[in-house]
């Protein structure tokens, strides 16, 4: 199914930000491919990419709410490089959650499917 939804991602994770890599990390950059092998060994499992997001969406809170509000700029020239960055890198991280009208469509499409798959003859017939 081809959705243009920005719910539904189409590309890689790894090829849609990888203007972003050029200066990550070794170690960052071993995660990323840690939690891509982690969601691509639970392909098709919904229950566990679902669990796979909140422990990721966990993550990004803890880290947010303690490490990097810690972290935050106490004087302009910090603020001031802290924006800069985020204007050129890409702007403040944020985990986007999926629409619950962009999953009911994804629902509605499939069943869709399936009724026009019950409404054709079980085997043609030859003339």
């Amino acid at each position: 199914m081809s959705n243009s939804d920005p719910s539904f991602p189409s590309q890689n994770p790894v090829q849609r930000s990888a203007a972003n890599l050029k200066d990550t990390p070794a170690d960052l950059l071993q995660l990323m491919q840690v939690a891509e092998a982690a969601a691509k060994s639970r392909e098709g499992d919904c229950l566990a990419l679902l669990k796979l997001l909140r422990i990721l969406d966990e993550l990004h809170s803890e880290i947010r709410d303690t490490l990097f509000r810690e972290a935050l700029p106490d004087n302009r020239q910090r603020l001031y490089r802290l924006l800069k960055d985020m204007e050129q890198e890409g702007g403040w991280p944020y985990i986007r959650r999926m629409k619950i009208t962009a999953l009911l469509e994804h629902f509605k499409a499939d069943a869709e499917d399936a009724e026009e798959s019950s409404d054709r003859p079980n085997s043609p017939k030859a003339e």
